[in-house]
Parts: C-alpha cells; structure tokens; sequence
C-alpha cells in the first residue's frame, strides 16, 4: 500500500506538468507581455499600398506569388550587388522559393542574366510615389499589396529570415 505522501507528490507532479505552463500562459495574455525581440527586420506599413494605385501596369512576376520589389531610376554597382545578394537569398529559400518572384523596376536597360529576376519599366509608376519608393526592397503580397519594406542597405540574410518565416507560414501556392 502506498503511502499519502506519494500520492500526494503524484498530484503536486501533474499539477506542476500541466498546471504552471497554463498559468504563465495566461499571465502572459492578461499582462499583454510581448518578447523583447521582434523577428521581422523590415518595417512592416502600417496602411498597405495598392500597387494599381501608384502603377498604371500590372507587376512583374509570377501570378500568386509573394514578390520582392527593387525600385531603382538607374541600377549600378551597388544595385547589380544587391541584386546578386537577392538572388543568392532567393536559391537559399529552397523548396519555398517557389513562393516567391523578384521583380526590378529601372529606367536603363541592364544586362539580366537571371532568370528568376523580371524586369519592368519604370515609367509606369506614378511619380509622387516613385520618391518614396526608391532605395528600398518592397515585399508585396500576392493580391498586389505593398506590406513590408526593407533598407537598401540591408543584410540579405535578414531579408531571408523574415521571407523565408513569411513563406513558410502563408504561401498558398
């Protein structure tokens, strides 16, 4: 016969295992607590822009596929390395680069080699917007929304991380 003290302990056990992780998680929700550290390292909008609002042509791309946006009057060097960094971003994605088409828009013609990359003309954009939109790396939903913008300047990598996260959980392809 076992005694009350072990069978007390085995209740403590179970209420421990699954009593504690509940009520942290519901601490968590009522105190709103939120981690110190955000995975997405673009700058999600606050309002998504319609691509047909600021474009007077549909974009570039495969249909139903998120696409990674580069807006540029005059890609040089810097540029053509971004763009190379983007496409070595893009192979990494692996089975999820499916889920994804990288489009450049530019005034000048530019050796493209790349078959992934599609090329658009520049002059359709609606010139207010063109200024807001230069020197970045737009994300755009499938249904033609501008949702998320990364600095030019921006590591590749955390490009990938965050597409990559977005692909995985949304692609509906």
């Amino acid at each position: 016969m076992r005694s009350k003290l072990y069978s007390r302990t085995i209740v403590l056990i179970m209420f421990a295992m699954t009593g504690l992780p509940l009520s942290f998680a519901w601490a968590m929700v009522f105190t709103d607590w939120r981690p110190s550290e955000i995975t997405a390292k673009g700058e999600f909008l606050e309002t998504p822009i319609a691509w047909d609002t600021i474009s007077t042509s549909p974009l570039a791309g495969e249909d139903g596929t998120w696409r990674l946006l580069v807006i540029e009057e005059s890609c040089q060097s810097p540029c053509l390395d971004r763009l190379e960094s983007y496409r070595r971003m893009h192979v990494a994605l692996g089975r999820q680069s499916d889920g994804l088409s990288r489009v450049l828009l530019t005034k000048e013609q530019i050796d493209n080699q790349d078959s992934f990359l599609y090329l658009d003309k520049f002059s359709n954009l609606d010139a207010d917007s063109v200024k807001d939109l230069k020197h970045k790396a737009w994300l755009v939903d499938p249904q033609g929304w501008l949702v998320m913008s990364f600095k030019a300047e921006q590591d590749a990598a955390e490009l990938h991380k965050d597409i990559l996260k977005l692909l995985k959980n949304n692609f509906q392809g």
